[in-house]
C-alpha cells in the first residue's frame, strides 16, 4: 500500500526552553495556527527556573502535538539534539522560544519538499523584530542545490529558517556542543558537506526576536566559533564519516572572510559603545588582506544594529552613541590590516548606508541627509557643524528618483549647486514626466520616451514640430532663419536656444556661439562659414551635436526643476521665460563667483555648479586673473562658487590668449586609492581650517586622474592651494 504523501512529510519541531515563560506561549501559538495539522513539537526544559515548563504543560494539555521532555541544563546544542533523539518524524524543524512562525510556514516547506524527492531541505526567508515589535527587512538566501560552497563562506541559513530531513542531521552528527555560539551554522555546514540538497521558498515566514546585548554579551566567543567553523569549511571535517565526495576536502575560503567576522562581531561590541578593538587580536600574525571598504561598512550596518537589539532604520539614533568606538575600531582595523585609507572609506560608505535609512533630515558624523522634490522650489541648505557631505534623497511629485551627494562649504550648500546636481543625474526622468503632464512613467510610456523622448525635446526646443530626428544633426536640412540675418564683425555672437535662431555674416572663416539654455550658459561652438555666412540649421545642428546630452540637462533645469507640472508653458516657452528674466548677473560685494573659462567646452564638470571655500577665494580670485577668466569683484568675502552660467562675451583672441597663458596641463593616471575627488572636497568642507590636514613645511603627494580632479572649481582650488604652499600634487 503506498504511503501517504501528507503523512510522509511530517515534522518534529525542536524547541530548546530555558527561563522563556515571557515569549514561549507565542512561539508554540505560532504553531498551533499552522495551516497544515500533521506535526509535533518537542520543547527541550533545559533547567527552567520560571514558569516555562508550567505553560508548556498547560498547553499540553490542551494539544497532544506538544511535548515537554527534560534537557541536560548544558547549553542549546546539547538540548537540541535531545529533542532530535526524542523526535517521531522524518522531518526536522528548529525554533526558538522566543521566536515565531507563519501560519504557512510547514505548509510551504514542506511542500517544496513533496515535489521533489530529491531535496533533503528546504528553506526560506526570515525577519528581525526588535524590542518594540518593529519589523526589519527579510533576509533570504537564494540559492539551491548543493549549499556547501556557500555554507563554507558564511552562515547562510537563520537556525528557524529550514525544515530538514532527520537522517541528514543525525549523518552530519547533530549539534556539536564545542561551537556553543555558531552551532547552527556549524550544523547546516556539516549537513550540506553531506551531500543534502536544498530546494527554497522565496518568502518570509520565520520571525527573530532581537533583544539588546544578547550578542555582545558573547561577542568574543562568537567569533572564535565563527573562526573555526570557516576553518572547517577550507579543509576535510572528521565529524562527517560519509562526506559528498565533492565537498570532503572543503573549499577555497578568502583569507578576507576572517576580517569580516572580526568585523561582524566587533559590531555587537560598538552597539553599547565598547572598545571593540580587543577582538582584532584573534587575527595577529596573519598576512596584509586587502579588504573592501564597502563590505566592511555593510557588515557593520547590520551588525551595530542588531548587537543594540534594534533595526538599521534606526541607524540615525543609534550613531551618536557608537560614532567614538567605531572610529577608533576602524582606526585600528585599518593599523592591523594595512588596507589604505580604510577607516576613512568604510565610515564614509556607513554614513551614506545609514543616512538611506532616514526619515527626514538627519546627521551620520560628517554627512547629513535631507530631501528635495525636483518640482519645488529647492532652498539653500545648512547642515549642522562639522558636516562635510550633503546627501539628498530626489524626489518628483513624492515619487523616488534617487540620491545625489555634494560638498559643503562654509556651511551651506547652494539650491542652485542642488538643482544643477538633480538635472545632472535625472535629467531624463524628469523630461519624460514632463512629457507625461507630470506622472510617474509606467513600462509602456518610459519605452515610448526611451525611444522617441530625445526627438520630441528636440522638436520642443528647437520649435520644429513636424522635423524627423535626423534633421536636427543635418546642417544642409534647414529652412529659413526666423531670426533674421545678424552681423558678427567680431566672429562671437551669442544665440538663446529657446528664441529665433539667425542666419549670421562674419567677416572671417569661421563662427563662434556661444550656446545659452533659458539664459543658461551651455558652451561654445565653432562653426565654419561659407561666403562669409553661417545659416541658421548650421548653428542648430552644431549646437545639437556638440552638446550631446548636456542640452537635456540644462533645458530640464532651467525649465523643468523646480517648477510644478501645473506651470503653465511647454518646455520652449518657459525657457525663453526663464532667459527674458535672466538679465546681467549683479554682483554681491560679499560673494567672489568664478565664470567660464576659454575654449568653452559642453558638458562635464564645466558645465556644473558649485560652491568653493571662502578661505581660498583670494588665491581664486588671483588665479582666475593670471588665466585671464572672468569673476566679480568681491571685498572680504564670505562665500565662493563656481557659476557655469556667467559667460562674458570676450573675443576669440583673447579668449585664446588667456587660455595659452592660464590653462594648467592636467594629465593624469589612476588615483591610489582614498585620495579621489571626494577626499579634496572633504578639505574644502572643513570650514575655518579648510588645509588642516598639511602644515606649510609638509608635502602630501597625490596622483589624481582628469574625471576625479575635473577642469573646474574643484581642481583650481586644489591648485591654488599648492601654488599657496599649503600641499603639493604629483601628477603621474
Amino acid at each position: 500500500m503506498a504511503a501517504d504523501p501528507q503523512r510522509a512529510m511530517r515534522v518534529s519541531v525542536v524547541m530548546p526552553a530555558r527561563d522563556a515563560e515571557g515569549t514561549i506561549g507565542e512561539a508554540l501559538e505560532s504553531l498551533r495556527a499552522q495551516t497544515i495539522d500533521d506535526w509535533e513539537v518537542v520543547v527541550v526544559d533545559d533547567g527552567s527556573r520560571d514558569r516555562t515548563r508550567a505553560l508548556v504543560e498547560e498547553l499540553a494539555a490542551r494539544d497532544p502535538r506538544i511535548r515537554v521532555i527534560d534537557g541536560p541544563a548544558t547549553g542549546p546544542a546539547a538540548a537540541r539534539n535531545a529533542g532530535i533523539a526524542a523526535a517521531r518524524f522524518d522531518w526536522l524543524a528548529f525554533l526558538d522560544a522566543d521566536d515565531w512562525l507563519e501560519p504557512e510556514y510547514l505548509e510551504a516547506l514542506t511542500g517544496v519538499l513533496r515535489e521533489d524527492p530529491a531535496l533533503d531541505g528546504a528553506h526560506c526567508g526570515w525577519a528581525r523584530v526588535d524590542a518594540h515589535g518593529a519589523l526589519g527587512a527579510g533576509e533570504c538566501c537564494t540559492a539551491t542545490g548543493d549549499l556547501f560552497p556557500l555554507l563554507a563562506r558564511a552562515c547562510a541559513l537563520s537556525i528557524h529558517s529550514c525544515v530538514v530531513r532527520r537522517e541528514r542531521v543525525l549523518q552530519a552528527g547533530g549539534f556539536d556542543p564545542a561551537y556553543p555560539h555558531a552551532e547552527d551554522w556549524d550544523l547546516w555546514q556539516r549537513v550540506a558537506r553531506t551531500g543534502a540538497l536544498f530546494g527554497r521558498v522565496p518568502r518570509t515566514l520565520a520571525y527573530y526576536r532581537m533583544r539588546p546585548g544578547s550578542v555582545s554579551l558573547r561577542s568574543d566567543r562568537l567569533l572564535e566559533s565563527s573562526l573555526r567553523v570557516l576553518a572547517n569549511g577550507a579543509g576535510p571535517d572528521r565529524r562527517v564519516a560519509d562526506p559528498d565526495p565533492a565537498d570532503a576536502a572543503g573549499v577555497d575560503v578568502e583569507p578576507a572572510r576572517r576580517w569580516i567576522f572580526a568585523v561582524w562581531c566587533a559590531g555587537a561590541e560598538i552597539a553599547l559603545g565598547r572598545d571593540a578593538r580587543p577582538l582584532l587580536d584573534v587575527l595577529r600574525g596573519g598576512d596584509p588582506i586587502d579588504l573592501d571598504p564597502t563590505e566592511v561598512a555593510e557588515t557593520l550596518r547590520q551588525s551595530i544594529p542588531y548587537g543594540a537589539g534594534r533595526l538599521p532604520a534606526d541607524w540615525v539614533a543609534v550613531w551618536p552613541t557608537v560614532e567614538a568606538a567605531l572610529r577608533d575600531f576602524l582606526d585600528a582595523l585599518e593599523e592591523r590590516n594595512g588596507t589604505p585609507m580604510l577607516a576613512r572609506r568604510a565610515a564614509v560608505a556607513l554614513e551614506r548606508m545609514a543616512l538611506r535609512e532616514a526619515r527626514g533630515p538627519a546627521t551620520a558624523g560628517r554627512r547629513h541627509a535631507v530631501g528635495a522634490d525636483a518640482l519645488l522650489s529647492i532652498a539653500d541648505v545648512y547642515p549642522p557643524r562639522g558636516v562635510e557631505r550633503l546627501q539628498v534623497a530626489v524626489a518628483a511629485g513624492g515619487e523616488p528618483l534617487g540620491l545625489i551627494e555634494l560638498p559643503v562649504c562654509d556651511g551651506a550648500v547652494p539650491g542652485r549647486a542642488i538643482a544643477d546636481a538633480v538635472a545632472a543625474e535625472h535629467a531624463w526622468e524628469l523630461l519624460g514626466r514632463f512629457f507625461a503632464g507630470g506622472r510617474a512613467l509606467d513600462a509602456e510610456a518610459r519605452e515610448a520616451h526611451d525611444r522617441d523622448g530625445w526627438t520630441a525635446m528636440l522638436r520642443e526646443l528647437w520649435d520644429r514640430p513636424d522635423w524627423d530626428g535626423g534633421r536636427f544633426y543635418d546642417p544642409s536640412q534647414g529652412d529659413e532663419a526666423p531670426g533674421g540675418r545678424r552681423r558678427a564683425p567680431d566672429g562671437v555672437i551669442a544665440v538663446e536656444v529657446a528664441a529665433a535662431v539667425p542666419d549670421v555674416e562674419v567677416d572671417g572663416i569661421a563662427l563662434r556661439v556661444i550656446a545659452t539654455v533659458g539664459g543658461a550658459g551651455l558652451g561654445v561652438v565653432e562653426i565654419p562659414a561659407e561666403g562669409g555666412l553661417v545659416r541658421a540649421q548650421a548653428i542648430r545642428a552644431a549646437v545639437t551635436t556638440a552638446s550631446a546630452f548636456e542640452l537635456c540637462r540644462i533645458a530640464v533645469r532651467e525649465g523643468i526643476v523646480g517648477r510644478p507640472p501645473e506651470a503653465p508653458g511647454g518646455l520652449r516657452d518657459r525657457l525663453a521665460a526663464a532667459a527674458a528674466s535672466a538679465g546681467p548677473r549683479v554682483p554681491e560685494p560679499d560673494r567672489l563667483v568664478l565664470g567660464r573659462r576659454w575654449p568653452l567646452a559642453i558638458g562635464g564638470a564645466p558645465n556644473r555648479r558649485a560652491a568653493l571655500p571662502a578661505a581660498a577665494a583670494a588665491a581664486l580670485a588671483r588665479a582666475a586673473d593670471a588665466a585671464g577668466e572672468p569673476r566679480t569683484e568681491a571685498v572680504a568675502p564670505t562665500r565662493a562658487e563656481y557659476d557655469p552660467d556667467w559667460i562674458p562675451r570676450i573675443s576669440a583672441p583673447a579668449a585664446e590668449g588667456a587660455r595659452e597663458a592660464g590653462d594648467p596641463t592636467r594629465a593624469a593616471q589612476a588615483a591610489t586609492a582614498g585620495r579621489n575627488r571626494d577626499h579634496f572636497e572633504t578639505l574644502f568642507a572643513t570650514g575655518a581650517d579648510p588645509w588642516r590636514y598639511t602644515h606649510p613645511y609638509e608635502s602630501l603627494k597625490y596622483r589624481q586622474t582628469l574625471d576625479l580632479l575635473p577642469p573646474g572649481p574643484i581642481g583650481t582650488a586644489l591648485e591654488l592651494a599648492c601654488a599657496e604652499g599649503h600641499f603639493t600634487v604629483q601628477l603621474a
